[in-house]
């Protein structure tokens, strides 16, 4: 399979791909065609509250894992809690936050010490190695690029890579969204499939070598997952994907992904029967759909 010459055109212009900008192309092209081809700025911004408060948990998350890194034994949750408290002081206090926000943050401090307990016990005890906030980037053929080199044509930074002695890899990605009324694990897995295959392709064809040279540790199996705050939960693919789909299959729907992605965007049709969000480019396409349409969040 090839990509096609819409996909080569949008992402060899100085400009790569990323799971961000084919998302919005699987919402709507109109948006994708004034944010990424015509370059609009905004023209309705939106509440920038969940975005931040985001911004500090993920911060909290990767943080709190680095102060333990190196440590021998697991710490306590106690110790892990204390460690959550002063990172969320120092966070909030390099922000621009309101009361709200501070108050939803503290909502969730809990939440994100039970899933650095869970990160810490498995990296430790297993003797794994971590990458943070990992850059990864690869051209067109695959091939592991420099995430700043313009002539990437899909790139993107995973949360957390944690690497096993034994080959096997995972990839997890930090969410702070809501869980609404009747989604499940598997329906949340369902909801992120094409992110977590797109990091699962990007850590095997953009990391493999880095991992190789720097820990001697050859990719063997990658399992994605994700971290969700709000429930406190690490929601795994049921499992691993193996070597020979990562080498062959996991190639073959990237590059299909991609393509269909792209002619989509290309298109720039407003895709308002079934993804309309009434987004920030409201004004200029003119769509009312899902203006304060209301959806009840689960209980926690």
């Amino acid at each position: 399979m090839t990509f096609n010459d819409t996909a080569l055109m949008l992402g060899n212009q100085g400009r790569p791909f990323s799971f961000s900008k084919l998302d919005v192309a699987k919402t709507c092209g109109f948006k994708y065609t004034k944010k990424y081809i015509e370059r609009v700025k905004p023209t309705d911004l939106v509440d920038g509250s969940a975005a931040l408060v985001g911004t500090i948990v993920h911060s909290i998350l990767e943080d709190g894992v680095k102060v333990f890194l190196g440590s021998t034994t697991v710490p306590t949750p106690a110790e892990v809690l204390g460690v959550v408290d002063r990172l969320s002081s120092y966070h909030i206090g390099r922000s621009p936050v309101t009361s709200l926000e501070k108050e939803k943050v503290a909502l969730l401090l809990g939440n994100v010490a039970i899933l650095l307990n869970r990160f810490l016990k498995a990296i430790i005890e297993h003797k794994a190695k971590v990458y943070l906030e990992a850059p990864a980037a690869i051209d067109q053929y695959l091939n592991p690029m420099s995430f700043d080199d313009p002539k990437s044509f899909f790139r993107g930074k995973i949360d957390m890579v944690v690497v096993y002695p034994n080959g096997a890899v995972e990839v997890i990605d930090h969410k702070t969204s809501r869980v609404f009324d009747g989604q499940t694990s598997a329906s949340l897995l369902q909801k992120y499939q094409d992110q977590l295959r797109a990091y699962e392709i990007l850590v095997y064809h953009g990391l493999r070598k880095k991992i190789l040279h720097e820990h001697g540790i050859e990719i063997k199996a990658v399992r994605t997952g994700l971290a969700y705050v709000v429930i406190a939960d690490l929601i795994k693919t049921p499992k691993p994907t193996t070597l020979d789909v990562l080498s062959k299959e996991t190639t073959e729907w990237f590059v299909d992904w991609v393509n269909k992605l792209s002619d989509r965007a290309q298109e720039g049709s407003v895709n308002r029967a079934s993804h309309c969000k009434w987004c920030e480019y409201k004004t200029a396409c003119g769509s009312r759909v899902g203006k304060g349409r209301k959806i009840k969040a689960v209980a926690l």
